[in-house]
């Protein structure tokens, strides 16, 4: 939006690198989303936070996050609402969607996710608030934290770290016979022999992905180009 008048020279316009609020933001989340946990962006996120996609929270901030436009989908591409709409009316709701998911914290700037939170105790615990003192809108985000939030490992446990193309699966002692965890299921994915891949259905609406380690202690999951 802004090459048009950077490049054709008809006007001066500003410029942010890392805007404030997103600098107060992402230190926030380093100090207290834990590694394990993941944050959940309620509703859509558009150009709410800093006036800009939150693609990049991810890297500055080293944790994981979920949300429905991490980037500019064209309408219709994605539902502009998070989490989706048939979760809420399976059981447990939006609460256990996000458990489910491993995800530990919630941020809203949407007055009706606030509320919703807000009616919510026993399940989402207010945090803190976040203001943009530079915007005149959509500049208030209220962060809670998630009850019964439970880690990135659906059964088994050890250590998990997603980067790009690549999930590795660690355990500090010996291998267990199998691990589930909770990263979203692709017949893609694939890891060298004698570890073996399985999809695993929750019966909640998520399938995961199963491992069995067979004694490897440093698993690597990856996508498999179709090219």
């Amino acid at each position: 939006m802004n090459a048009p008048k950077f490049y054709g020279g008809r006007d001066e316009i500003s410029y942010y690198g890392i805007r404030p609020i997103i600098q107060e933001f992402t230190s926030w989340i380093n100090e207290n989303v834990p590694e394990d946990g993941r944050l959940v962006f309620a509703g859509p996120s558009v150009h709410a936070y800093g006036r800009g996609h939150t693609a990049y929270l991810p890297l500055l901030s080293g944790r994981e996050m979920m949300g429905c436009d991490y980037y500019g989908f064209p309408p219709g591409m994605v539902e502009y609402d998070y989490p989706p709409r048939a979760t809420r009316n399976m059981p447990g709701g939006i609460h256990r969607f996000m458990t489910l998911h491993g995800a530990s914290h919630v941020i809203a700037y949407e007055q009706r996710y606030i509320d919703y939170f807000r009616s919510e105790p026993e399940l989402f615990e207010e945090d803190i608030t976040l203001t943009d003192p530079a915007e005149s809108k959509n500049n208030v985000y209220v962060i809670f934290r998630i009850t019964g939030a439970e880690g990135r490992f659906y059964e088994g446990s050890g250590k998990v770290k997603a980067t790009f193309n690549k999930i590795n699966v660690s355990f500090e002692n010996a291998p267990p016979e199998r691990v589930v965890v909770r990263y979203n299921w692709n017949d893609r994915f694939e890891a060298k022999p004698p570890v073996r891949l399985f999809p695993f259905d929750t019966g909640e609406g998520a399938i995961f992905i199963g491992v069995e380690p067979n004694g490897v202690k440093d698993v690597c999951i990856r996508y498999r180009s179709k090219f």
